[in-house]
């Protein structure tokens, strides 16, 4: 099956589509092979496949979200995110909750927007990744949900790591701002 798409809405429901018939037959087949097995053995299996699971929710999340279904979306970003708990993928998870993080933001739930930017941001840092655009998020995210001193905190992190390496800082909150823009915009 071809997923490529140039960018209208109704390709990136036929690619959805698609994507969802080959994830339904995979996981279909999988059950079918793995039900004669033990336990301990299908739960091997199960976490052998985990990263493309991870992967396949997490693009069917992101054509949810371009399709403007933001409610599918966030389920299957969910999952994305469970998935990756379940192999202790720290950057699949940090990822995963920066995106549910994103979603919080449209559906204007600041609380919870600023929870997983911040556990977002917990994961960066165990793994050693940037954190500024986690840290940004989670300051306006903070601010707008009227944790004044919360916020603040974010932002006077955000501003030394900034001030460390203006030149990437430019490239994160770049991404960051487009990320913003996009929240509202499907597609």
């Amino acid at each position: 099956s071809n997923l490529s798409s140039d960018g209208s809405s109704d390709d990136i429901k036929t690619a959805y589509d698609s994507t969802i018939e080959l994830m339904s037959e995979v996981l279909e087949t999988t059950g079918i092979g793995l039900a004669p097995l033990d336990e301990e053995l299908a739960e091997l299996a199960h976490r052998a496949m985990s990263g493309n699971l991870y992967r396949m929710e997490s693009a069917l999340g992101i054509l949810a979200k371009m399709s403007g279904n933001l409610k599918l979306s966030r389920l299957h970003l969910s999952r994305a995110l469970s998935i990756a708990t379940l192999i202790d993928d720290i950057g699949a998870e940090m990822r995963a909750m920066h995106q549910l993080g994103l979603l919080a933001l449209g559906a204007k739930n600041w609380n919870r927007a600023a929870m997983l930017f911040e556990t977002a941001d917990r994961q960066s840092q165990i793994i050693g990744a940037n954190r500024l655009g986690h840290l940004v998020l989670a300051g306006i995210s903070r601010h707008i949900d009227g944790d004044e001193e919360l916020a603040k905190a974010h932002i006077n992190s955000a501003r030394s790591i900034v001030s460390d390496d203006k030149s990437e800082a430019t490239d994160i909150l770049t991404s960051t701002g487009n990320s913003l823009l996009a929240i509202d915009c499907p597609g």
